[in-house]
């Protein structure tokens, strides 16, 4: 809902609110407002039942006029403790529930609620989904008692939005101080610990190290690790591993492919030896990329899940990538001062 529609919809709930108000305003125009108003609304007797919904229930939760009445509250949006347990407004997760706790608010106090934020899980095509919504609720007083008029104004796209935002700007900051440490500082190493800590905070995940290939391709080492206060680390125990030990996921990181996978325990029978040396250390799912200098595999940098398994994102390999390519830059520009320090003290040493 864009701008303009919010400004509508808060002037005509505020008109409905000023009607109801009124005891003098014609039902039938009361009626009309409630129908027409481009918000989710519905009617609730003191049973906790609805009575009535307007047009914009009917359309947003797909749901006729006739098969809305009646129902409790949760079932009409399909939440999730309705389909469990007792069901609706029963069971003990229901006592946290926004919706319920407004409503009975209103029926005991008499006090409308404007806007409250909340957030139920519904069920949508046989999936859990949360939906995060603004609710008001306003006491109306008829011949057959009072009933309470709750509105509904679903603001998930807002959030999700907002959270893509928020996602892109710490992934921006991440990336920045890692690229900046690198330039500022010649402690290399420093700088790998420091971009392994952050990239494993910033993607979730169990562990985040480096493993550095030498003696011309046959011998490997983990050179650099990061874990979180509660995981294991393995580091000391990764030294001077012989690189034909891993025959599958060689081949593939010499071929420029990333390492994505799910569940270690499905592995294929050809990556048997990566699947006995992972499952040891209790990884349950990984992402590796190639770390290259001047176009040579020099090793790897990955990501390690140990709690469960898990589905990486593309925004996983792409920061993953971005790293490796600014830890690969900062190896050759070490190796080339490295080469040019070593060239003046042979120099010198001529001179």
């Amino acid at each position: 809902m864009d701008g303009t529609e919010d400004m509508r919809s808060d002037l005509a709930l505020e008109g409905y609110c000023k009607a109801q108000a009124e005891s003098t305003v014609d039902p039938e125009i009361l009626n009309s407002i409630f129908d027409d108003l481009p918000l989710i609304m519905v009617l609730i007797d003191e049973d906790g039942k609805i009575k009535n919904v307007n047009r914009a229930a009917t359309v947003k939760l797909g749901k006729d006029k006739k098969d809305c009445l009646g129902l409790l509250g949760g079932e009409i949006f399909q939440c999730i403790n309705s389909f469990s347990g007792e069901g609706c407004g029963k069971n003990i997760e229901c006592l946290d529930c926004v919706v319920q706790k407004s409503i009975l608010h209103t029926f005991k106090t008499g006090e409308n609620i404007y806007k409250k934020e909340g957030e139920l899980d519904i069920i949508d095509n046989s999936l859990p989904v949360p939906i995060h919504f603004l609710i008001s609720t306003i006491l109306i007083q008829d011949e057959n008692g009072p009933n309470v008029s709750l509105v509904v104004d679903d603001i998930s796209e807002i959030k999700r939005t907002n959270e893509i935002i928020k996602r892109k700007l710490e992934i921006e900051k991440v990336l920045s101080q890692t690229s900046s440490m690198f330039i500022s500082s010649k402690d290399i190493d420093f700088n790998i610990d420091f971009a392994l800590e952050k990239i494993c905070n910033l993607c979730g995940s169990s562990r985040s190290y480096v493993f550095l290939i030498r003696d011309n391709g046959t011998q490997m080492d983990n050179t650099h690790e990061y874990c979180p206060e509660g995981v294991e680390a393995h580091k000391e125990n990764l030294q001077d591993l012989p690189v034909d030990m891993f025959p599958w996921w060689m081949n593939k990181l010499h071929n420029g492919e990333s390492i994505h996978i799910k569940d270690v325990s499905a592995l294929p029978e050809e990556a048997s030896a990566e699947k006995e040396i992972l499952e040891m250390q209790e990884i349950r799912s990984l992402l590796v990329l190639p770390l290259n200098r001047d176009n040579e595999l020099i090793g790897f940098i990955g990501l390690d899940n140990v709690q469960n398994i898990r589905e990486w994102k593309e925004e996983d390999i792409s920061i993953l990538g971005m790293v490796s390519h600014i830890i690969g830059t900062s190896l050759e520009r070490k190796q080339a001062e490295d080469a040019m320090r070593e060239s003046e003290e042979k120099l010198r040493n001529i001179v």
